[in-house]
């Protein structure tokens, strides 16, 4: 059996950190600002990284961790029902339809607000 080992690059001398290693130890420092994780990296390591690069390594270790913090995209209302998650997507008829506006609206104001509302329409 033949083991194929990865050729090292030109410029990777023994014992000297990859510039990928180099970012995740900055990172593991807390220094996530690129301008100073350069500036750190030069001091520490004596490794030239550009900013843009950094970012690039940055974005690609907290992209395998799953690192990214929150959810992309607009926040849902406080409140705001969704029709369809709230009857496990069968709708059955107007009924709940109506029955499921009036518990957002609930929600959002108030029960008594809410039979104010009703009562503006009633009488």
């Amino acid at each position: 059996m033949r083991i194929i080992m990865a050729k090292k690059t030109e410029d990777a001398v023994e014992g000297t950190v990859s510039k990928m290693e180099a970012v995740r130890q900055t990172l593991a420092a807390g220094i996530e600002k690129p301008q100073e994780a350069v500036a750190h990296i030069k001091d520490k390591f004596g490794l030239d990284v550009p900013t843009a690069i950094f970012s690039s390594y940055k974005s690609a270790i907290n992209s395998k961790k799953g690192s990214t913090p929150g959810k992309r995209g607009r926040k849902a209302k406080v409140g705001s029902t969704n029709i369809a998650s709230a009857t496990n997507g069968k709708i059955t008829g107007h009924g709940i339809e109506l029955a499921l506006g009036v518990k957002a609206l609930v929600g959002k104001y108030g029960a008594d607000a809410v039979k104010g509302m009703a009562d503006v329409f009633a009488g």
